[in-house]
């Protein structure tokens, strides 16, 4: 989980940096385990500690992000076409500095996965 009802939200907890969601967001979805979205955070729910993290959801869709929802559309999509993201095995690739890369394999679905958390490429 990135966030629930008893921690500020990821959003919160990253300074606002969307761009820190969609990768945490995608590390969820492609690594081993059942991934879970708290409510609003496909959105970007914004919200601090306890009571700011539990805010009513905001139906009116104006007030979303769609960007964001998009992403997280496209995001669990990935997961649901590749069964390896599933239930496939799982092997670190590559790891140094902000640069992490793994394999997701099942069968004849093979994955490589690699993640550039820094602000800079990797030489």
């Amino acid at each position: 989980m990135l966030d629930s009802h008893d921690t500020a939200r990821f959003l919160h907890q990253a300074g606002g940096d969307k761009s820190a969601l969609r990768l945490a967001m995608l590390f969820q979805m492609t690594m081993p385990g059942a991934p879970n979205i708290y409510y609003g955070t496909e959105i970007g729910m914004n919200g601090g500690h306890d009571p700011d993290c539990r805010g009513a959801f905001p139906w009116d869709q104006r007030q979303w992000d769609r960007d964001l929802y998009n992403f997280s559309k496209r995001a669990i999509a990935l997961r649901h076409a590749h069964p390896a993201l599933r239930r496939g095995q799982f092997e670190t690739l590559y790891s140094n500095d902000d640069v992490y890369a793994f394999a997701r394999r099942l069968d004849d679905d093979r994955l490589a996965v690699i993640f550039n958390a820094g602000q800079r490429r990797p030489r």
